[in-house]
């Protein structure tokens, strides 16, 4: 199992790229389950299994995609099985890091956003991400690390406005997903 996670955890510190990552469709399904999973479990409790399940299923298809058009752009689709195998590994170990700081956290007390020891955490991890995700573009598309991160930001704030569109368009939320369960 350790040989299987070794490759991920070499690419977090930066030992490694999206070219040594093993190719193979299966390792890209078992990344994605493995993402789309955590993801899931950080927050099912505070969005309910069916919402949070859209939104991550959806944040798969949509990184995704735009990877796919990314290296479309640059001439370098082979790159993709490799380059979703690395981005959704790295996603995946980011979120069970997460986890024992994401649970029970409050942002607000008093009225007041509150930074916590947790929050703090999470904010160092989902940056820690960002700087993967970005030198995963960087190897991948072969651009500078300045266009990269550019591009890395563009995706990850993308990302979730169009999600919030497409749920708030069909007027999903825990509440009303809930409500249709019962029905």
């Amino acid at each position: 199992m350790f040989n299987l996670i070794q490759p991920f955890i070499n690419l977090l510190l930066f030992r490694a790229g999206p070219q040594d990552m093993p190719a193979s469709n299966t390792m890209l399904k078992m990344t994605i389950l493995a993402c789309f999973v955590t993801d899931i479990i950080g927050a099912i409790g505070l969005l309910g299994l069916t919402l949070s399940a859209v939104l991550s299923a959806g944040q798969i298809m949509l990184y995704s995609a735009f990877i796919f058009l990314l290296l479309k752009i640059n001439n370098k689709t082979e790159r993709w099985q490799q380059t979703l195998i690395a981005l959704f590994g790295a996603l995946a170990l980011i979120n069970l890091a997460s986890y024992p700081f994401i649970q029970n956290l409050n942002l607000i007390s008093e009225g007041k956003l509150v930074l916590t020891p947790g929050l703090l955490i999470v904010a160092a991890l989902q940056l820690w991400f960002f700087i993967v995700m970005a030198r995963i573009l960087r190897d991948a598309i072969d651009v500078t690390m300045g266009r990269a991160i550019l591009l890395t930001f563009l995706i990850i704030n993308i990302v979730p406005l169009v999600l919030s569109s497409v749920v708030g368009a069909l007027g999903l939320s825990p509440t009303t997903l809930a409500i249709d369960a019962l029905n």
